[in-house]
């Protein structure tokens, strides 16, 4: 289907630069027969209308096009270009606040607002039928989502840079698709190589230091993450990115103390802010902070009520200090809904029955659990725990000993021994 879709764009734009109208017509009819290819023929019509002059055709296409609430990054850069070169600044400006609280559309949004402030008039997205032709690739690698496409989605990335060099946003993906292939050191030189005059600048460089984290390499990525900060203390996203480097080197007071930066840029937090707090009460945790940490957590449920993983960490942290129990285990039976072959979500809602003395159900949940996620000694610890408050001791000490294998923690491991010994108290749990 590929095929189809790649020689129909390339037709289309060949014969754009032929000026041959019916053969345009003739290729977008084929492209829109193709299922599942109707955004791109309606964008790709959008862009060769405007290319060949033809206002109110370009500006119904556009519009097709737009037609969502969270429109592609290029889709938006094209019609606000679009309405900005033909008189248009108003609607443009319209266009562009009303995707300004959107975080992935920064990159087009700020320089579009900026141009109209200072009343420059930007060059149309595609120049030339080579360029129609790169964008086209760009278009099909960008849908290339999944891993296993990752390799396909480069070539034709490679392709569109060959006839378009400045494409910018396609050597962003293209960087992305190696960090998909985990080759985090060529993903690093494509975004390094991106010039500091890119709208893409800063995020490439928060996205090359968080690799050069992904290789151990923390220092280096906190330096330059500090490089960022320093340079624009209002940029909340290379702040998220350095208390994340910081939390995974084990430097949770300086991580809290860069979320806490990343906080006071934001101003009022949206829905899309919900991880940074997450991150934070992560590395509170790691403090003993628990009660500052569960604030962070629902401030993020506030944002995000339905992020199984929120609801998990919160029920688990209520389960495990004794608080909350009922209430947990709804926010747990939750989550379980939302993802229900998460091991670690089944095991939280297991040790939640547990908790609430309903062993046979913790034994049959922490069972699945275990099925889900072989091999976590945490998880197999707790079904020992199940199993032998159902009386099922033989079954609980063969759970004791595979969790004491998969086990590394010392301290875990002594508790598992002494259990293996004595059994459990007679004291319920």
């Amino acid at each position: 289907p590929f095929t189809v879709l790649t020689l129909s764009l390339f037709d289309a734009w060949a014969a754009a630069a032929q000026g041959d109208t019916a053969g345009i017509e003739k290729d977008l009819q084929a492209l829109a027969a193709q299922k599942g290819a109707e955004n791109m023929a309606a964008f790709h019509t959008a862009l060769l209308q405007d290319y060949l002059g033809k206002t109110q055709r370009a500006d119904a296409a556009y519009k097709k096009a737009m037609n969502t609430s969270a429109p592609p990054p290029r889709v938006l850069e094209a019609y606000g270009r679009f309405l900005e070169r033909n008189g248009r600044s108003t609607d443009a400006l319209l266009l562009y606040r009303s995707h300004q609280n959107n975080g992935g559309l920064a990159t087009v949004v700020r320089p579009g607002l900026a141009r109209i402030a200072a009343n420059e008039k930007p060059e149309s997205l595609v120049r030339t039928p080579a360029d129609g032709a790169a964008e086209a690739l760009f278009g099909i690698a960008a849908s290339l989502t999944d891993g296993q496409s990752a390799d396909v989605s480069i070539l034709y990335l490679r392709m569109a840079l060959y006839l378009r060099p400045d494409l910018g946003l396609a050597n962003v993906l293209l960087a992305d698709r190696f960090e998909t292939l985990r080759k985090f050191e060529a993903a690093i030189a494509i975004y390094q190589a991106i010039p500091r005059d890119s709208p893409y600048y800063r995020m490439a460089q928060v996205q090359a230091a968080l690799n050069q984290q992904r290789l151990g390499k923390n220092d280096a990525a906190i330096a330059e993450l500090k490089k960022l900060v320093a340079s624009d203390p209002a940029d909340s996203e290379s702040w998220v990115a350095l208390g994340d480097t910081y939390r995974a080197s084990e430097k949770y007071a300086e991580a809290i103390a860069a979320y806490d930066s990343a906080e006071k840029a934001i101003g009022t937090p949206a829905r899309r802010n919900w991880p940074m707090f997450y991150a934070r009460a992560m590395a509170k945790e790691r403090l003993k902070r628990l009660d500052d940490s569960e604030a962070d957590i629902e401030v993020a449920l506030k944002l995000s009520p339905d992020q199984p993983e929120l609801l998990n960490y919160l029920g688990y942290s209520w389960v495990d200090r004794g608080r909350k129990i009922p209430e947990a285990l709804t926010m747990l039976e939750k989550a379980r809904k939302l993802r229900p072959y998460d091991g670690y979500i089944v095991d939280s809602v297991g040790w939640a029955y547990y908790r609430l003395g309903r062993y046979e159900d913790a034994a049959k949940t922490l069972n699945a659990a275990v099925l889900l996620v072989p091999g976590d000694p945490t998880i197999n610890d707790h079904l020992g725990d199940a199993l032998w408050r159902s009386g099922k001791k033989i079954a609980a000490r063969f759970q004791w000993n595979h969790a004491i294998t998969f086990s590394t923690d010392p301290e875990e491991k002594a508790a598992i021994e002494r259990k293996l010994k004595n059994g459990l108290s007679e004291k319920p749990a």
